[in-house]
């Protein structure tokens, strides 16, 4: 549940990075600061910060399972849910968007 929570959490911010939409601003950001920078550390980190849906989703997952579970963290719960956000998006991106 935590995992299908984070990848909704994930499409709905990713929505917001949409021309004329409120994050636009961060999005453009990072295109233009950090992803079209050689392929350097910058290009890099600007995966998980947003530039690509599933490098994002992993790390809002992360977060959210840290916040939820943080004194009991189980790594193979977490590398499961990791793995069904992934699924989540994937699923929305080709059968909702036809991507």
């Amino acid at each position: 549940m935590l995992a299908l929570g984070a990848a909704a959490f994930t499409l709905f911010l990713t929505k917001c990075f949409e021309k004329g939409m409120i994050l636009r601003w961060y999005y453009v950001w990072l295109k233009l600061n950090l992803y079209y920078s050689d392929k350097n550390w910058k290009y890099y980190l600007s995966k998980p910060l947003g530039t690509c849906i599933y490098c994002f989703g992993s790390w809002v997952y992360i977060v959210f399972y840290l916040e939820t579970f943080r004194a009991e963290t189980k790594i193979i719960e977490l590398f499961l849910g990791l793995g069904l956000t992934y699924v989540f998006i994937r699923i929305y991106e080709k059968f909702i968007e036809g991507n």
